[in-house]
């Protein structure tokens, strides 16, 4: 993935503790297969995935608590969750300042509006879900 003019190259594993071992041997191979050449690395990173909710569940919130962005299960497996955050974050927002009072209304609202960001997020997941058999059971 490219951001910021610069490769995000990054690994998945199962075993926390083999991470290292996973991201020297994929980066070999792409230095190998595809040229890769890594003049300097500007970051490193590690971040957990949370535990992936079959079918793409989206929980809009509880009672006059909503939920937006990873929290409210919009969770991109091939991006940052900021733009999702921010999606879902104006869509709950909105729906509350035109139906303050409202419960009901608000949450009708709020799940019209982030349609299309699940829908796009239910398509991101089918996606990962075809790559390999091992995430063949988050297909939606």
């Amino acid at each position: 993935m490219k951001k910021d003019e610069m490769l995000v190259l990054g690994v998945s594993v199962k075993d926390t503790s083999r991470i290292e071992q996973f991201y020297q041997r994929f980066i070999s191979y792409m230095e190998t297969h595809h040229g890769l050449q890594i003049g300097q690395q500007v970051k490193a990173e590690k971040w957990l995935m949370p535990h992936i909710r079959p079918g793409c569940s989206v929980t809009y919130g509880q009672g006059r608590v909503l939920f937006a962005g990873e929290i409210a299960g919009f969770l991109n497996p091939m991006g940052e969750g900021i733009s999702a955050g921010m999606e879902s974050g104006y869509c709950v927002a909105q729906a509350i300042a035109n139906h303050f009072d409202a419960l009901d209304m608000i949450y009708t609202d709020y799940q019209r509006d982030t349609q299309q960001l699940k829908s796009y997020m239910e398509h991101q997941w089918n996606f990962v879900g075809r790559m390999a058999d091992t995430f063949s059971d988050i297909i939606i």
